[in-house]
């Protein structure tokens, strides 16, 4: 397993009791504590992420799992080639990148993850071919920059729909806030006029009659006539809000 620890400079140390201690410093360096001779010395850990969105985990034989937060990718580094690779994507397991807790590989291509939130619990995550996963329908949602309450929202969704599944594509470039990126839009639009459009679009952070006057937004009335929930759940000048030339373009 791993240990996690604070000294008291409050910098954290990890180790596994195998393969070494890993010591984190204030500028979110990790570097390895190594003997030469009887003095410790510290080895930065050269090709692996840093950052305060950064989540270590200690593997026994010596490497690294880093968990990117706000990609929401979980990489493994390797000592021995000074370079990591992507494992996972979070969201393709129905699981939230800030709500994992631990992480500990039982085996290849398995790992046990501790994690609170929606899914709440201890899992066991196993690498399967694409062709084994039940089917369900794809249903892909467009944002500049995903909140924790959208990532929330889709993964309960997920969790709990057996029929479809919502991928949330992120045009905002990770590490930026809403509006900081201004390539972000041009992305956006890239993807919206191409052959493969996404199936919804998270009007956060943009300009609504910009893309209701394009003719790309589909008039969603018939939705709240015959689903739920209804026309009548909502305020009737919260829909006035997104109704743009008598057509409902957007729903709070």
């Amino acid at each position: 397993g791993y240990q996690y620890a604070e000294d008291f400079s409050h910098k954290p140390l990890y180790g596994d009791g195998d393969a070494g201690v890993y010591y984190l410093d204030r500028t979110m360096t990790v570097y390895e504590i190594q003997m030469s001779g009887s003095e410790p010395r510290l080895a930065e850990c050269k090709g692996l992420d840093k950052g305060s969105d950064k989540r270590y985990y200690v593997v026994p034989g010596g490497s690294l799992l880093c968990s990117n937060v706000s990609e929401g990718v979980l990489y493994e580094w390797d000592r021995e080639s000074a370079s990591q690779k992507q494992i996972l994507r979070w969201q393709d397991s129905d699981m939230l990148s800030g709500r994992i807790q631990a992480i500990a590989p039982v085996g290849p291509d398995r790992l046990i993850v501790a994690s609170w939130g929606l899914a709440d619990g201890v899992f066991l995550l196993t690498k399967t071919p694409v062709e084994e996963i039940p089917r369900r329908e794809s249903v892909v949602m467009a944002c500049l920059y995903p909140t924790d309450w959208l990532w929330e929202e889709v993964t309960e969704f997920n969790l709990t729909s057996s029929k479809y599944r919502v991928i949330v594509e992120r045009y905002g470039a990770v590490g930026y806030m809403a509006g900081d990126d201004p390539e972000a839009e041009i992305r956006l639009d890239a993807t919206l006029v191409s052959d493969n459009p996404p199936d919804i679009l998270v009007l956060d952070n943009l300009d609504i009659l910009k893309y209701s006057n394009q003719q790309g937004m589909e008039d969603l009335s018939s939705y709240l006539e015959e689903g739920s929930p209804g026309r009548g759940d909502f305020l009737e000048n919260i829909l006035d809000g997104g109704t743009v030339d008598g057509r409902l373009v957007c729903i709070p």
